[in-house]
């Protein structure tokens, strides 16, 4: 009966594994503060972790993955393994900034609270006419 069971479990595995699962895209990063960790923790994942890509696969990557004000803060370094490395180490000195990011989301909350007080007394006039 156990015989059973096990092979069941088996056959439930093999199947698990033969799941297929989206495809993963690397997310454009042009340089927003607020943007970088979620971007940094993606293409981590996907890419700088990997361990099936060369640096220079890696390199090629994170070029692709960078716009504007990312972009510059690279130049014109050459695509090439040895400066991958080098490459990640002053994107992520300037863009994780956790201080930065809280700043901009507490502005974000004190422009949101100021529009929605609005929208209520907009509200609160029209209710009573």
């Amino acid at each position: 009966m156990d015989t059973d069971s096990d092979s069941l479990t088996s056959s439930s595995r093999h199947v698990e594994n033969k799941m297929r699962l989206p495809q993963l895209e690397v997310p454009v990063f042009s340089g927003s503060y607020k943007d970088y960790p979620t971007s940094w923790t993606i293409y981590n994942s996907l890419i700088h972790s990997n361990p099936q890509l060369t640096n220079t696969d890696k390199f090629l990557f994170l070029r692709q993955a960078l716009k504007g004000p990312a972009a510059t803060l690279l130049g014109n370094m050459p695509v090439i393994g040895e400066k991958y490395e080098k490459a990640v180490k002053p994107l992520d000195k300037r863009f994780n900034k956790s201080g930065c990011i809280v700043d901009l989301l507490i502005t974000e909350l004190e422009q949101n609270s100021r529009s929605f007080l609005k929208l209520r007394a907009m509200q609160a006039v029209g209710d009573k006419r």
